[in-house]
């Protein structure tokens, strides 16, 4: 499974069973992972053990387990060799243009 296929994969999970708000956080982290895995050199191995915890992740967030879900994102992370999110906001490194509406 190719990095691409991957994130395409979290992209739809993301927004397959979405609910409004009980699953912000969730849909949010495994957004944020989508993006973060782009241009990631996976393996066969990694790429599979991956998947799996995605889908976890997934079915965690819809039976409202946040904390698991956030786990099993955070394992997905340390397998693509990524750093582990907190569920906050990383204002540090996002810069405040990017934030801002165009008009």
């Amino acid at each position: 499974m190719s990095g691409t296929v991957v994130k395409l994969t979290l992209l739809t999970s993301a927004f397959m069973f979405a609910t409004p708000a009980a699953y912000a956080d969730c849909q949010s982290e495994m957004r944020i992972l989508a993006d973060d895995l782009a241009g990631v050199k996976l393996n066969s191995y990694q790429s599979q053990s991956l998947a799996d915890k995605v889908l976890q992740a997934r079915r965690q967030c819809w039976v409202h387990r946040e904390q698991a879900a956030m786990d099993l994102i955070n394992s997905a992370r340390r397998i693509a060799g990524l750093k582990e999110s907190s569920g906050e906001f990383d204002w540090e490194n996002v810069p405040l243009e990017s934030l801002e509406e165009e008009q």
